[in-house]
């Protein structure tokens, strides 16, 4: 494996991405979209529809701080290869929405509803073939708990 050579900027980045990622209530919004396994896009719009509801606040939390994240990689404000090396929860996040994305876009009339996330993940070497393996993992763990 070849690595790029990071910039002083980048380690100082990701250092405060990942503080971001610590912050209580940031948390605790990981915590709840690690524990929702949508079964479907009706699932996640049952969520996403909630507006008032701490699930609802959890969800917009989590989903819009990984666009916002992600585009710092793909505008080159970050290296890609570090970000990637920090940041596999991204995959694992979008993963949990990747099997019904296009009907999500459609049912929530937003169609850059994950976009950024989803053009980096088919931007880099193996990003692809990395969620898709998370969502074949997730099917086999949802089936074991049944």
């Amino acid at each position: 494996m070849e690595y790029t050579k990071a910039t002083p900027t980048d380690a100082d980045l990701v250092m405060r991405l990942f503080e971001m990622r610590r912050e209580p209530v940031m948390r605790q919004a990981r915590n709840w979209i690690a524990q929702f396994h949508p079964k479907n896009a009706d699932e996640v719009m049952t969520v996403a529809n909630a507006f008032g509801t701490q699930e609802n606040a959890y969800f917009r939390q989590v989903v819009s701080y990984w666009e916002m994240t992600v585009t710092l990689a793909l505008r080159g404000a970050i290296s890609q290869d570090i970000f990637v090396d920090w940041n596999g929860e991204l995959f694992f996040v979008y993963a949990k929405f990747y099997p019904f994305l296009a009907e999500l876009r459609e049912k929530m009339a937003m169609p850059g509803f994950l976009q950024h996330c989803e053009h980096f993940v088919e931007r880099v070497p193996g990003g692809k073939e990395r969620v898709e393996a998370t969502v074949a993992r997730m099917a086999k763990m949802a089936a074991g708990k049944k």
